[in-house]
């Protein structure tokens, strides 16, 4: 069920980043109100719903950076607008995050838009042409200014640090969040972990420590990686933190019916909503669990032990064991014609889902299980 790559027109490019603006404002909506997925912990509610604006402000800032496609020459950019599992490819998040740690420089050495929109104006009156040029200028200026409004949602993204139990209790607990965009699916990965540490200083205020610790995380985020296998990578590496709950959030694919090509089963749905504007998507997440059951501990060399995790994986349940995880749950949000569609099918793999409807406005209206 994966997308397929494809450049834009410009009727494209509008339907497109108008309808991913409407999934992501329902995605908001679902976490104020419903929460499917988030960790029980610390506002863990308002931490995806702050992640998911992040996204949000991300593709309207793709949207301005390609507000002139299909109005000017493919060389005024360094790689075409594509997309794969219905966003941007990889490569645009790259460029993204170059631009966004060059956005104020290049602010400050470009017109600003009403010295754009003067320029304009004045081409309109004294030339027998359009101003594609000036019009091009002027969307990359939007495109910057967006940029350094709001925190955009960037490839790799800072892990953050909660303490929530008290600082002179050993061990101390940390919620810890973390998001990539990860290139080997095309989807953004949400990360959170609750922790045990006791190091001889707060681990939030070593910053030594924190820094390395931030920099394995960052690094085993890959969707190649099972959670079993990023737990005990990091329960080895840091003898003095552990583990103890690990979730990972693929947020995706987005699947639009004409922009990505999926399974039998939901090629059906969509192309049922064809000539339907903003109904015609379906936006699918996956939740993995790794939750430990226990510790023990381990010789770490002549007269030294130490406390390794051990978790809890069902081995009645190849599918776990497979995924290394606890739990794996999956939900999908649709507007309510792709799921009156879908009522009608009986798709295993789809009624398994855990499933949200949404009104015109991204208004909740169904949660079937």
């Amino acid at each position: 069920m994966q997308a397929s790559a494809q450049g834009f027109e410009p009727r494209l490019a509008r339907h497109y980043f108008a309808t991913v603006g409407a999934v992501t404002q329902a995605l908001i909506e679902l976490m104020a109100t419903e929460a499917p997925g988030a960790p029980g912990a610390h506002n863990a509610t308002g931490i995806v719903q702050s992640y998911l604006r992040q996204l949000a402000h991300s593709l309207e800032c793709f949207r301005l950076r390609n507000a002139m496609t299909g109005r000017v020459p493919e060389h005024y950019w360094p790689s075409e607008f594509s997309v794969y599992n219905g966003l941007p490819v990889s490569q645009q998040w790259l460029e993204l995050a170059g631009d966004f740690d060059v956005a104020q420089a290049s602010l400050a050495n470009s017109d600003t838009v009403a010295e754009l929109e003067e320029k304009i104006l004045d081409h309109c009156l004294n030339q027998r042409s359009l101003p594609r040029e000036l019009q091009f200028r002027l969307s990359q200026r939007l495109y910057r200014e967006a940029l350094t409004l709001k925190p955009c949602f960037l490839p790799r993204n800072t892990p953050q640090l909660t303490l929530v139990s008290k600082t002179q209790t050993v061990p101390r607990r940390y919620l810890l969040h973390w998001a990539v965009f990860d290139s080997e699916r095309n989807l953004p990965n949400l990360y959170f972990s609750l922790i045990e540490e006791s190091g001889a200083v707060p681990l939030h205020e070593d910053e030594k420590r924190w820094h390395a610790y931030r920099e394995a995380l960052l690094n085993q985020s890959l969707s190649s990686l099972t959670l079993l296998t990023i737990a005990h990578g990091l329960d080895e590496d840091f003898p003095d933190i552990h583990p103890l709950t690990l979730r990972r959030i693929h947020a995706g694919p987005l699947y639009l019916h004409e922009f990505t090509s999926h399974s039998d089963a939901i090629h059906q749905v969509l192309a049922e909503q064809a000539g339907r504007p903003g109904q015609d998507w379906v936006f699918e997440w996956t939740v993995e669990t790794l939750v430990s059951k226990d510790s023990r501990q381990v010789s770490r060399g002549l007269f030294r032990s130490g406390r390794r995790e051990t978790y809890h994986i069902d081995a009645y349940r190849p599918d776990l064991v497979s995924a290394g995880a606890s739990a794996i749950d999956r939900y999908m949000i649709m507007p309510i014609g792709p799921y009156q569609s879908m009522r009608s099918m009986n798709d295993e793999r789809l009624n398994a889902m855990t499933k949200y409807v949404v009104g015109p406005e991204g208004s909740l209206l169904h949660r079937i299980q």
